[in-house]
């Protein structure tokens, strides 16, 4: 089952989708942290729809496992201006959804893993070394090198 879920972080309202298996948990959650540019929860451009993290949620749902995808700012129904945030204000933004997920009846609060697709990869990662309290972390296709030398 899918539902709307929202949270506010520094007076920014973030809005994403929350899919919960349909027994009577509460479940095991990943967070799933988009890669870069300006798309959607479910990691849709307006050029170019890809779906994938909408496919995984169903995927995870029907596994036993609960999601949740969040819009970044200034896209979809999210709050904000997607130009002005940079990489640490979404490193924010995803531990502030991690703080919702662990507050959520539905969710295991210490069963919380975290997804990374590209630049979700890169933020996974600084969550994990920034000691927020997580299960594990997932990384996909995120880059061999520092963040510096794919800049470069």
């Amino acid at each position: 089952m899918e539902r709307e879920a929202r949270f506010t972080l520094g007076g920014c309202e973030l809005v994403g989708t929350i899919a919960v298996p349909g027994d009577d948990g509460p479940s095991p959650c990943v967070l799933l942290v988009p890669g870069s540019g300006q798309v959607d929860r479910d990691e849709n451009h307006r050029k170019l729809r890809l779906n994938a993290f909408h496919d995984m949620a169903r995927y995870l749902a029907r596994s036993g496992i609960a999601s949740f995808r969040c819009d970044k700012r200034g896209v979809g129904q999210s709050g904000g201006d997607y130009w002005a945030t940079g990489f640490h204000d979404r490193v924010d933004d995803a531990r502030a959804a991690v703080q919702f997920l662990k507050r959520h009846p539905g969710i295991r609060p210490g069963m919380i893993v975290v997804l990374g697709h590209s630049e979700g990869a890169f933020i996974a990662t600084r969550l994990a070394g920034d000691g927020t309290d997580l299960a594990g972390v997932i990384r996909v296709a995120g880059a061999a090198h520092s963040g510096e030398a794919v800049l470069r």
